[in-house]
């Protein structure tokens, strides 16, 4: 089993059709798709703004954007399977499923931390350990230098700061792509 993350700009540019169309065609094995929160957490950004609300609040919120995002791509890809809950992968036998992340797993665990630090990059790694997934996929529109590594990846604002550590904690397997060359 294999992970992609799918990153909330990749909705913004208008290729999230198309590249779930290439997705489907071109995938095999068996791959779980990890939607950023796109155009919801945006949302939810905007509102911190605004309300002055709390971290745990925003971090909250913008679990549920993702959860918005899995069922925007669940739309888009009608033949996979959405789900949120570990035990529930056993009983689906589709190729390609959809985590739609469940809001009290991802808030009552230890290791991620209720800010912004911690994005739908750092809940892909941490999907990914917790699945015991063989690779992690992180598609990303940003320009990177190839030879860049996760901490400096990180710090040029292209992966969540928390995200090099969860992966060298879990001992990941990450591929960076942009969309246009994967798959």
């Amino acid at each position: 089993m294999k992970v992609v993350k799918v990153g909330g700009s990749l909705e913004k540019s208008g290729d999230l059709s198309g590249w779930l169309q290439r997705f489907q065609q071109r995938a095999s094995g068996r791959w779980i798709i990890v939607p950023g929160g796109g155009v919801f957490a945006d949302q939810v950004r905007e509102a911190q703004q605004r309300w002055q609300f709390d971290e745990r609040t925003a971090h909250a919120m913008a679990v549920l954007a993702m959860a918005q995002s899995a069922w925007l791509i669940q739309a888009l890809l009608p033949e996979a399977a959405l789900f949120s809950d570990f035990d529930q992968l056993n009983g689906l036998t589709q190729a390609h499923l959809i985590w739609q992340p469940e809001l009290d797993s991802v808030l009552n665990a230890p290791e991620l931390p209720a800010s912004w630090h911690l994005t739908s990059d750092s809940l892909a790694a941490w999907l990914t350990a917790h699945l015991d997934a063989e690779q992690l996929v992180m598609l990303k529109l940003a320009e990177h230098d190839p030879w860049q590594n996760l901490t400096e990846l990180s710090n040029a604002g292209v992966l969540d700061p928390l995200f090099p550590e969860l992966c060298q904690r879990y001992h990941l397997n990450v591929i960076l792509r942009h969309p246009a060359n994967w798959p």
